[in-house]
């Protein structure tokens, strides 16, 4: 059978929940939770006392029962409302942690660099430099990128650096292409009927009074040679003519495959 114990210092008999007395001079068991022994001490300190006579046999019995059972109720209670404490120190470490990752999340927010606006072709300052940079730029990606899509390369004319507002829309296009996720859905598709009304089936010839033809071939970006000079025209005479077409630039025009600018 299980010995039970019996506190030092509340009197409080059980199986559970007790330590040995801290104090090295004091031998016996103390109640592990501290605050509720030195409860019951001092409740029991406060209780009115009784003449020892009066109490004896069933009386006596009774008491100690009815403390047990108290004892025992405590006890219930403390383990019911200890995981609610637990779980309310959890709560509030999940707070704090959420915190930190608004914090963080703020920090990163002020870190973002700002999206620069997309560069002008019609707007662009007057510096052969400049014009020669974006146009080089352009080139590059148009190859690399907007004449692989079939209707891309459908609708781009030869003579397009002769079109301002072809070379505009082409200059966003590639700015769109390297900060939106949407460019496939909504820009491109966009762009391309756009270019469909500014350029339609232009061709060289249009820019000059001789005339040629385009054989069928792999779509390229048309007439690169043309770049430096148109480069030069918008940077330092947009006003005026753009330069009219050299007899290099239709014979390069003759040999590119028929593709957006003529039929």
């Amino acid at each position: 059978m299980t010995n039970l114990i019996d506190c030092v210092r509340c009197h409080r008999r059980g199986l559970r929940d007790y330590v040995v007395h801290p104090d090295g001079e004091t031998t016996g068991w103390v109640c592990s939770h501290t605050a509720a022994c030195l409860r019951r001490k001092r409740d029991a300190q406060a209780a009115p006392t009784s003449d020892p006579s009066a109490t004896s046999g069933a009386a006596g019995a009774v008491s100690a029962d009815a403390v047990a059972g108290l004892a025992r109720e405590v006890e219930e209670l403390r383990r019911t409302v200890e995981p609610v404490t637990e779980l309310r120190n959890q709560l509030d470490e999940y707070e704090r942690a959420l915190q930190d990752i608004a914090v963080k999340l703020d920090e990163l927010g002020a870190k973002k660099p700002q999206q620069l606006p997309a560069p002008s072709w019609l707007t662009l300052p007057g510096n052969a430099e400049s014009t020669g940079g974006v146009l080089t730029d352009l080139v590059e990606w148009l190859g690399a990128v907007f004449l692989r899509y079939t209707d891309g390369a459908a609708v781009l004319p030869e003579c397009w650096l002769w079109h301002p507002d072809v070379v505009e829309e082409l200059v966003w296009l590639s700015h769109a292409w390297k900060l939106a996720g949407d460019w496939h859905d909504r820009y491109r598709p966009g762009v391309v009927t756009r270019l469909k009304g500014l350029a339609g089936n232009c061709s060289l010839e249009r820019h000059q009074t001789r005339g040629g033809h385009s054989p069928v071939g792999a779509p390229v970006v048309p007439i690169t040679d043309a770049l430096d000079a148109i480069a030069d025209w918008w940077a330092t005479h947009r006003a005026e003519a753009a330069p009219e077409p050299t007899d290099e630039h239709l014979a390069a025009a003759d040999r590119l495959p028929r593709q957006g600018g003529r039929r």
